[in-house]
């Protein structure tokens, strides 16, 4: 299968970074290849960005000022979001990684990190989600098409077995 890579690309991403320079830096490098990026600097104030909209990539750092980036996690796997999260931190232990995979993320960066790595894992987790999401739409296309309503017959056997 061939993506475009234009089309697979573009997603709605939410960074939650309290160092502000990075969040800007990685907003700036996003938008830059057709991303709709929204920051902020605040777990708190994250988790409801990610109540109110629907993303398709969370970044989230995590040790955070106001609240841990693993409580998050949970939160945000309790509120059945559809955002694939990407962990970033300059803190990367074996066990974090496994935790933070247990709890639902999708990848772990750790800082510092290149472009051409935030890149790359954003346009994973774009593609994926894109993925999952056709095909849980074909398989409700298949669904449909081959329910009992849309069986045609006359036949007075037929019709009693409908």
């Amino acid at each position: 299968m061939c993506f475009d890579a234009e089309v697979t690309l573009k997603g709605r991403v939410l960074i939650i970074e309290d160092e502000k320079s990075l969040a800007l830096a990685c907003r700036s490098i996003l938008e830059e290849h057709g991303h709709h990026v929204q920051h902020c600097l605040k777990g708190r104030e994250g988790l409801s960005l990610l109540q109110q909209d629907d993303f398709d990539v969370l970044l989230l750092d995590l040790r955070l000022g106001d609240m841990d980036g693993m409580q998050i996690l949970e939160e945000a796997g309790r509120m059945n979001h559809s955002a694939y999260i990407i962990i970033m931190t300059a803190y990367s232990t074996v066990p974090n990684a496994l935790e933070a995979m247990k709890l639902g993320a999708f990848d772990y960066l750790t800082k510092p990190f290149t472009d051409d790595q935030l890149i790359l894992c954003v346009r994973r987790a774009v593609e994926k989600k894109r993925l999952v999401q056709e095909n849980a739409r074909l398989k409700r296309e298949l669904v449909d098409r081959y329910a009992f309503s849309n069986i045609v017959g006359e036949n007075p056997k037929i019709l009693e077995v409908f």
